[in-house]
Parts: C-alpha cells; structure tokens; sequence
C-alpha cells in the first residue's frame, strides 16, 4: 500500500492562519503517478507502520516538522525493516537519508516566487529524465529549502540558489537504508508541482491587457517554456519508488490491443469569425483523416456561430461540439460567474446537450481557482484554457504557433481550492494547450509558410515521454488554409514513418479517460524483490496499462486470474530502467508477476 500524510487537524490550523496546507496536493502527485493510495493522520502513523502492509510513504514538509521523536523513531524502524520513505523539505531523519543538514533557505517574500533551482546528474538513475530540448534549463524549486550535503547517501541532483553559482549542496537524494530505502528532496516536491501546475494568485490584469490571462498565472518566469518541469518530478519519484516492483496506471489507455507511444487529443475553438458552414466544412475534412475534433463553438452578440443543424452534422462525424466562453469586456467576478453561467445554458439550450471541456476566448481567467469553480458549478468536466505560452496579448506574436509547456506539464491534472476553500480539490480537470497550430503561419496572417520540422520536435517529445499532447487548430485555418491541412497531414505521415503508435482522441474524450483513470485502482496484496500481487479495477471500456519495472536480465512471468497471460503486453528500456507494460482489461481482475 502506498501512503502519504495528510492531517485534517493540521489543515484546519493553517487554513484558519490563511496558510495552504500543501501536503493535500499528494493526492493529485499519487493520482498522476498511477498509483492507489491513501491519506494517514498524523496520530495514525505509528498504528499504520506496525503492520508493515504500508510499503511506500510521503512526508511533506509541514507535516514532516510536526513529527515527534517517537514518531520519527518509528519511521525509522520501518524503513529499516523495508519500507520506501519519501521526505520533502524535512529534518529529524538525517541518518535515514544518509545527509547531513547544515541550513535552511526560507521562502521570498512573496510565496510563489521560485528559490532555486535543481539539476538531474547525468550518471544517476534519473539522468535520463531531463528534457532533450533544453538539457541546460535546471529544473525549478518554489519552497523553502533545506541545505544537506550527501553523507551515506548517493546525490541524484543538486541544488542551485540561482541559474549560475556552482553547486555545493545536495537537492536529490537517495539511500539503501537496511533493508529499506529513502528518498530525499531538499524542498517541498507538493507544494512546487501544485504551484507549476495552478501557478499563482492573480488579482489584477498586467499593465496594458484588458484582463486576465492565465498565462498570467505562470510561476516560470524567464525559464524555458521546453521543459516539462512538474512531470520531470513526479518521474523523479516513479524511479524512487521503482526500487520495488510497484505497478503504475499508466498515463494512457489501451489502444485495441496496442500500447500507445503517446495520445494526441485534438480540438480548436471556432473564433477568427468562421461560418457555421466552415466549421462544418473542418470537421469533415478532420473525418476524411480519420481524426477526432473537437469544436468550441463561439458565443458572441447573444448567439452561437454554429447552427444547431451543423452542429448535428458534426456530432455525426464522430467529432465533439462545447462552448466557447466570451467575455468581450472586462467584468467583476459576479458579473463573469453569471455571465459564463448563461452561456452555458444558452448552448445548452441550442444544442441540446452539456459541454464536457470547454474554452474560455484569449484564454481569461479569473482569481485563481474562481473561474474553476464557475465551470465545476455548472457540471464542466474539463477547461482548456492554460495555455503554456506566456506573451502580451498585444504582442505582434500573441496568437503565433508555439509548443510550450509553462504549466510543467503536459498531462490533465486537478484544481486544488486555496486556504479559504479548506484546500479542496475541484471536481475540474485541467487540460493544458501544449501544441498550438503548429506547422503553419495562418495565425499570424502568413498563407505560405510551413514549418515541418516543430511538428517533428512536438511528436518527438511526446513519444519519448508517452505524453497527452494537444493539438490545438482553430476551425478556421482546417477549413480555409492548405498550410494548416498540410500540418496535420505531416503530423500522421511523420507518426508513420516512425513507425509509432499514437492513440487521436477528442478533448472529451480525454477528460472522461482522465477521469476514469483517476477512478481505477491497483490494490497490492503483495510485494517482495522479486514478485507483486495486486488486484485491479477499472471502468473503461478498453481497460487501461499498469507499467511495473524488472531488473533488465530477468524473464518476467505473468499471471492473469491465475492464468497465464499470453499476450497484452510488451518490455521496454526507458529512462534508465527496464519496465513490463501489461494491457489490464475492464472490471475486476487478479494479476501475479514474478522475475
């Protein structure tokens, strides 16, 4: 069983200080890891550990500075006698980690400014990790910090106060402690991916923009926008706790009886003043590729610029129809709330059903997690509006073709409420814009140009890392520009020539993937060096992959409702480890592998 420390007791006493509690957000980080997993109380730990059915735990940092010697001591018995402890930012338990705390680094001023940055070494087990296009960008802290240097321990990263001054102290750890190991971060692993992925708190638009972006929101600042900084830490934590055979849900389904190289989920929204006709004429022209689309469909001067009738045509084409919120002037919350409210309905209303994901027109946003809420409320599943490129809406380059990751990450994650929301999470999925009209130039109002090779780059990142990409093409460019069809043609024809499997879906499609994922579950019923046993639940049709890694001279043996399973899945050499990718199938199932 996996487990992480959250305390309720401890939420309430820093929520009623105006504090964060940032440990909650090891849901979402377990969530996005695949794994099954479960929240213990602070007075619950000793109990917990004595049965050793727990094999892997998370200690945050604020939890982590309430732990007393007694519970510090039982810690430490359990690993000692084969438990997987993962400590951010905490202290107590130097000699587990194999460090020597020397200092700490408080957190700026202001709580969502970076302090520090972190490098992979290249000769450690998560060298392989960091981004192929930008191998120089350190990755990102957003916490206080805690000096160590490495004593028993072996330093997997370092840790830099700034871009340029030359390492001297350890940010990544990791120590075979007995018959257990320990990971160690020098920072606050959950409070700087929920940060990388909400970004921070914005009251105000920048000066000269009429409102609110959520480019806005990025906490990266002047960093590369080429690096999937969040991801590349939840990686960090897969190949520590891989030190077992653990099974991870992985981040995609099934394709038929395939294991997908990455997931493109397309969709565009319907603005540049498009024809409903037009809209139609790209949706069939997608359907001719054997492509999903998904359409967000424009309300402005109280309609839609879709007509129900077209509309029908492309739900029959297999494609997805949502709505665009437009919020044409600057409005108060209460004014916003209402308005995407009504134009919800509105569509609700003209087409007769609900939108599943939706759009918000030049990507506005409201507070940090207000428009969230508005959306929750209203029964959307899923916003598509974080866009990871950070430019001035007035700017010559404001709506040109980028590939951008300045939320951290490619991948769905989940809306977490601020102190005065008890920290809760959202029933909203976010699905960041990472692709956006590659390939061509018809956004910035050039017809001729056509750019291939940053469509080879997007697809080569998303294969290496098995990433959800989006491709994001307005309805517009489908329908009346070459380049832009000449794109998505590139786009499979380059998928095909490196003989890949990549799995199309629609941004509905995607969230309701997500959301199930989310709902699955991998119970482990046992755990040894060489063997896992574990249970598996799963409602998608397709069933869904669990990835476990293997020493590379092993012969995997696996078993499926105590049989033999006899093909679904594959062996792969990725990110410095050997992992056995296995097809699970829907329902309720019992698998054994063995080494």
């Amino acid at each position: 069983m996996i487990a992480y420390i959250c305390d309720d007791e401890l939420r309430e006493r820093l929520n009623r200080r105006q504090q964060n509690y940032w440990d909650v957000y090891f849901e979402e980080i377990t969530s996005q890891l695949g794994l099954t997993s479960r929240k213990i109380r602070l007075n619950e730990i000793e109990a917990a550990l004595s049965d050793q059915s727990i094999r892997a735990l998370f200690i945050g940092s604020q939890s982590g500075g309430l732990l007393t010697p007694g519970l510090r001591s039982a810690v430490e018995q359990w690993v000692r006698q084969g438990g997987i402890l993962l400590g951010f930012g905490i202290t107590g338990l130097d000699s587990v980690f194999g460090i020597e705390t020397v200092g700490t680094i408080p957190q700026a001023e202001n709580q969502y400014d970076l302090n520090g940055f972190f490098m992979p070494l290249p000769d450690s087990p998560i060298g392989a990790i960091h981004s192929p296009l930008a191998p120089h960008q350190k990755l990102l802290i957003c916490s206080p910090v805690q000096l160590a240097k490495c004593a028993a321990g072996a330093p997997w990263a370092f840790y830099f106060k700034n871009n340029e001054l030359p390492a001297e102290y350890t940010a990544v750890a990791w120590n075979h402690y007995h018959q257990g190991y320990a990971g160690y971060f020098c920072f606050d692993a959950a409070r700087t991916v929920w940060l990388l992925h909400q970004g921070s708190p914005q009251a105000v638009a920048p000066a000269g923009q009429a409102y609110l972006r959520t480019c806005n929101l990025q906490i990266i600042g002047e960093q590369s926008n080429q690096v999937l900084y969040a991801d590349e830490i939840i990686m960090i934590l897969q190949a520590m706790l891989s030190c077992l055979p653990l099974p991870f849900i992985a981040p995609l389904p099934p394709q038929a009886d395939k294991i997908p190289d990455a997931l493109f989920f397309w969709g565009g929204d319907c603005c540049g003043a498009p024809s409903s006709n037009e809209i139609a004429a790209a949706s069939d022209w997608m359907q001719s590729r054997g492509l999903p689309w998904h359409a967000n469909v424009l309300f402005s001067k109280n309609a839609f610029n879709l007509t129900p009738e077209d509309a029908a045509h492309i739900v029959k084409n297999g494609h997805e129809i949502s709505v665009h919120y437009n919020f044409p002037q600057p409005a108060d919350k209460k004014q916003s709330e209402a308005d995407l409210k009504r134009q919800n309905a509105l569509f609700q209303e003209w087409y007769g059903r609900a939108p599943i994901s939706s759009v918000i027109h030049c990507c506005a946003w409201h507070g940090w997690t207000d428009t969230a809420e508005w959306m929750a409320g209203c029964h959307t599943v899923a916003d598509n509006s974080f866009i990871g490129k950070n430019v001035h809406l007035a700017a010559p380059d404001a709506n040109a073709p980028f590939m951008g990751f300045g939320f951290g990450t490619a991948f769905p994650f989940a809306f977490f409420g601020d102190f005065t929301k008890r920290n809760a999470r959202l029933p909203l999925l976010e699905e960041p814009i990472t692709g956006y009209e590659l390939g061509h130039r018809g956004s910035i109002r050039d017809r001729d140009s056509f750019h291939p090779g940053e469509l080879h780059a997007a697809i080569d990142l998303a294969l290496h890392y098995h990433l959800t990409f989006n491709c994001f093409y307005h309805a517009i460019y489908i329908a009346s520009f070459p380049r832009c069809r000449e794109a998505i043609d590139e786009i499979l024809h380059y998928i095909a020539r490196q003989k890949a499997t990549v799995l199309h879906m629609g941004t509905d499609a995607l969230a309701n993937w997500w959301k199930i994922r989310r709902r699955s579950t991998v119970q482990i019923t046992e755990l040894g060096r060489n063997k896992v046993c574990f249970d598996t639940a799963c409602e998608y049709p397709a069933g869904m992959i669990v990835k476990i890694a293997f020493a590379a001279a092993a012969q995997p043996v696996i078993m499926e409702d105590n049989q033999p399973l006899q093909g679904r899945c594959a062996a792969k050499s990725e990110f410095g480890r050997s992992w056995l990718y296995v097809m699970i199938k829907s329902g309720a199932h019992k698998y054994m592998l063995s080494t």
